[in-house]
This record gives C-alpha cells, sequence and structure tokens, in this order.
C-alpha cells in the first residue's frame, strides 16, 4: 500500500471522472459548461504554461539586453531606471 502507480493516479481519475458524470445525468439541468468540465476533467496544460513561460523569458531577456545595448552604443550611461530593469528582471527569473 505504500507504493503508488501512475496506473493508480489514472484510476482515481477515471473513478472521479465516472462519479462526475453520473452526478451531471441525475441533475436536471446539464449545460454545456458542466459538459465541457465533465468531459476535460484530467486535462493537463502544464506543458502549454511552461513553454509560454519560457518563451516570453528569453523576450523579456532580449527586450534587455537590446536596451543596454542602445545605451552602450549611445553612451548615454546605466541610469537608476536600467538597475531597476536589471533587478527586477533578474528577481522575476
Amino acid at each position: 500500500m505504500g507504493q503508488s502507480t501512475g496506473s493508480t493516479v489514472l484510476n482515481l481519475d477515471e473513478d472521479f471522472s465516472a462519479y462526475l458524470h453520473n452526478l451531471a445525468m441525475s441533475s436536471l439541468q446539464m449545460t454545456p459548461e458542466v459538459q465541457y468540465h465533465i468531459a476535460h476533467v484530467g486535462d493537463n496544460r502544464s506543458a502549454d504554461i511552461i513553454a509560454a513561460q519560457s518563451i516570453m523569458l528569453v523576450v523579456a531577456y532580449i527586450a534587455v539586453g537590446l536596451r543596454l545595448l542602445a545605451r552602450r552604443v549611445s553612451r548615454a550611461g546605466m541610469g537608476y531606471d536600467d538597475w531597476m530593469i536589471l533587478i527586477a528582471l533578474v528577481s522575476n527569473t
């Protein structure tokens, strides 16, 4: 009983899905939203979220890098706003 396998999780998802299906069927009104949630009870979008966050992190680093490059090329020097952008970027990664 101390070991957990992937099939146990799958069985729990199937049992829960069956429970929701029976519950919805026993009610008088089954809205499209309820039907959708019953049909997609086991969906997992974590890979999509991780991919989107990774892409946006790369975009943020490129944008800050280009800003710092523009400051260097124009010989404007780094101001407090540039330091704050760097701190924010590093602290959020």
